[in-house]
């Protein structure tokens, strides 16, 4: 399939997840997502790997990504509407959600999610595009709360080892088909749309 038509279809399962998707800016093919636990101090996998898409939106917040799961259908999305939200490694690109983000029904708290991108030269572009279009977001005060990602990684030696393995099984990107509607997933990504646009 030409590029083009893949961008038109993947444009339009995105859209039914957010209906105020304008473009895709970017792609990786292949990402992890973590969960950073503040008690435990420790990282465990968040049950979310697939394509990430970072996307314009025709009303605030402006930008935002989304990780289709290839595991489940319950997808993981997220804005990039302030530089303090977002903390990038040479290996992982660490993002935070505020709690007027997280959708109804989930634990109302800062949460902490580490992406980790199996292509190095994906997660160098991916994390440059997040990090620019984060700054770009900024139109408040500043929330006033930084990510110590030494501390993060320290006390899991770098969130286990995937980043480190060779990950010859993982599937190339799917084409995706305009199914998406109808999955359940759909509903926690507008919500968390939402729930920033507030």
């Amino acid at each position: 399939m030409d590029p083009q038509t893949l961008s038109t279809l993947n444009l339009r399962v995105l859209s039914r997840y957010d209906p105020h998707i304008t473009h895709i800016i970017d792609v990786a093919s292949y990402v992890v997502l973590y969960d950073f636990s503040l008690e435990t101090q420790s990282w465990t996998k968040k049950g979310v790997e697939g394509t990430l898409f970072i996307y314009h939106r025709n009303e605030p917040p402006h930008h935002a990504f989304i990780v289709l799961n290839r595991n489940t259908t319950q997808n993981f999305g997220g804005v990039l509407a302030s530089p303090d939200d977002l903390q990038v490694t040479p290996e992982y690109i660490i993002h935070r959600a505020d709690a007027e983000e997280v959708p109804e029904g989930e634990e109302a708290e800062d949460t902490i999610t580490g992406i980790w991108i199996f292509e190095p030269g994906h997660r160098a572009r991916i994390a440059e595009q997040m990090s620019k279009l984060s700054r770009l977001g900024t139109t408040g005060p500043e929330r006033g709360k930084t990510i110590d990602v030494g501390s993060l990684f320290a006390s899991v030696g770098g969130a286990g080892t995937t980043a480190g393995s060779t990950n010859a099984g993982i599937v190339p990107p799917v084409e995706l088909h305009p199914t998406a509607r109808d999955e359940p997933g759909a509903d926690r990504v507008t919500a968390t749309l939402r729930g920033a646009a507030r």
